[in-house]
Parts: structure tokens; C-alpha cells; sequence
């Protein structure tokens, strides 16, 4: 079911993209609407969607990490002090660039570094010194309370080496759509192959200890016929 609902209406006298978006976000804050579950905006002209797009986009897609720690320098600070104590690499977060590929698995690394740190400073630290309620917060909270997020980050750490190698392998100029197929079909059997090659050493240590005590039984049989006609002769 679809419902259609007014929100608000505004008067511009020249719309510029700054001013409507600047205007949009401000509607959708004050009425606390959920912006990561917008799916489209659209108007008239295709132009102004156009110009429009991209600040939408950079308030939806923009790092929550690297954003929670650029906007205020004492957050910065507090989690160095964080990373000294726990011994780690001083280092600041950088945000994934959609239209550049690589960039996503040194941020992969760098978030699996650096795990220890956030866990302590944003469920300890943080928690005891303010009463942060923003959404970006409460999603990054979201994050490091799910199990499964650093799972997720150990699997893409486990097989990035197999998509830097095809990432790169169409970093060059000129026409590529040749070699795309057979460069995935390689990248789809180097995955398999990473967990299939587990399989087979347990399926080839299976068989070993089937052979082994198939040879245990057959010596206990032979032993005790042999058993079972000495005492026959006797």
C-alpha cells in the first residue's frame, strides 16, 4: 500500500540546488524522518535533479566514522588518546569513494586495526563521558554491538587479495568488455576454490582413516581365523 502524505511547502525565489537541499534536509531532520530509507527524489526539470542529487547523496552515503570524528576535534582527540592506550596505529578514518574501486580494502584493513578501539571508545569511553544521541551515533553503535560486523570485515580482509587482482586488471585505458567474463569467471573459481580446498583436505583425511581402519579390520579378521583354527588343532 502506498500513502501519499503533504509534508511542507516553500517558496523560492531563485532554487538554486545549494537552497533546495539545504531545504529538503532541513525537512526531513525536523520531522525525523529516517533519510537512509529514501529511495527517490525527483522534480521537473532534469537539470536541477541533477545538481540536487549530490548533496542528497553526500548526506546519505558520507562515512559515518569518518564523519563522526572530522566534524569535532575533541572526538578526534579522545580516541587517540584510545589508540595510545591500546598501542595502536594513530591513524584517522577515510571514506570509500564509490567511483574508485580500490579504495574500499585499505579502509577494510584499517577498520579491522582498529576494532579494539572503537569498541572501547564508543561502548565504554563514550558512553560513561556524554549523552550522544545523534543518529549517526546510534548506527555506528549498531554496528559494533552486531556480531556479525566484524565477520563481515575478516571475510572481505580474507578474499580482497582475489579482488584487488581483478579490480586492477581493468585499471588501464582502452576497451576491457573482452576480457570481462573470463576475468570473472577466474575471480567466481578463486573464491570457490578457498573454501572447496578446505573440503577436500577433510574429505582426503576422511578417506585416509576410512583406508586405515579398513586395514585394522581386515588384520583382526585374519587374526582371529588364525586364532580359531589353532585352537581346532589342538
Amino acid at each position: 500500500m502506498v500513502q501519499v502524505r503533504f509534508l511542507r511547502a516553500v517558496m523560492f525565489d531563485h532554487a538554486y540546488a545549494d537552497r533546495v537541499s539545504e531545504e529538503l534536509l532541513d525537512t526531513i531532520r525536523n520531522l525525523k524522518l529516517p533519510l537512509h530509507h529514501l529511495l527517490s527524489i525527483s522534480c521537473d526539470g532534469p537539470t536541477v535533479n541533477k545538481f540536487i542529487k549530490r548533496p542528497l547523496e553526500s548526506a546519505v552515503v558520507e562515512g559515518d566514522l569518518v564523519y563522526f570524528f572530522k566534524l569535532c576535534a575533541a572526538r578526534r582527540k579522545d580516541y587517540k588518546e584510545e589508540q595510545v592506550n591500546l598501542e595502536l596505529n594513530e591513524v584517522n578514518f577515510v571514506r570509500d569513494v564509490q567511483s574508485r574501486w580500490l579504495t574500499l580494502l585499505p579502509e577494510v584493513d584499517r577498520a579491522t586495526s582498529q576494532m579494539s578501539g572503537l569498541r572501547g571508545y564508543f561502548l565504554k569511553t563514550l558512553a560513561l563521558r556524554s549523552r550522544e544521541k545523534s543518529d549517526r551515533y546510534k548506527r555506528i553503535l549498531r554496528l559494533l554491538n552486531d556480531a556479525t560486523t566484524e565477520v563481515q570485515l575478516l571475510y572481505l580482509q580474507c578474499v580482497k587479495e582475489l579482488y584487488d587482482l581483478f579490480l586492477r586488471a581493468f585499471q588501464v585505458e582502452g576497451p576491457m568488455v573482452h576480457c570481462f567474463y573470463s576475468a570473472l569467471v577466474d575471480l567466481v573459481k578463486s573464491l570457490l576454490k578457498r573454501f572447496l580446498e578446505g573440503c577436500l583436505k577433510k574429505l582426503d583425511e576422511a578417506e585416509k582413516e576410512l583406508k586405515i581402519q579398513t586395514e585394522k579390520k581386515r588384520k583382526i579378521t585374519a587374526g582371529y581365523e588364525n586364532a580359531t583354527k589353532k585352537l581346532k588343532q589342538r
